[in-house]
């Protein structure tokens, strides 16, 4: 069964679509196969856009240098959740396993 369909390809290249209600449910062999009808980006190489994104990734990433958990930090403080003596916290908790 082949189904053929051009659509348009948004910016953030995430596509959509429902399968006909004559397709069993179950597992089924699916090939996509994509020809552009025109050239992309006005003749651009995908490369050099790819390469634009792959940029602008690592430059968002190096910008914030925040450390993984850090909006964390102080999550627990005045909750009353280690309230009381450490040493005493830490027994209980090793007595729980």
């Amino acid at each position: 069964m082949t189904i053929e369909q051009t659509i348009e390809i948004p910016a953030d290249r995430r596509v959509y679509f429902d399968l006909p209600r004559y397709i069993p449910a179950g597992v089924a062999k699916f090939e996509l196969v994509i020809t552009p009808i025109h050239a992309p980006n006005d003749g651009k190489p995908i490369e050099d856009e790819l390469e634009k994104e792959a940029a602008a990734k690592t430059a968002k990433r190096t910008a914030d240098k925040r450390k993984p958990f850090e909006g964390l930090r102080g999550a627990l403080q005045n909750k009353g959740v280690f309230a009381g003596d450490p040493v005493e916290i830490i027994r209980q908790m090793r007595d729980e396993w």
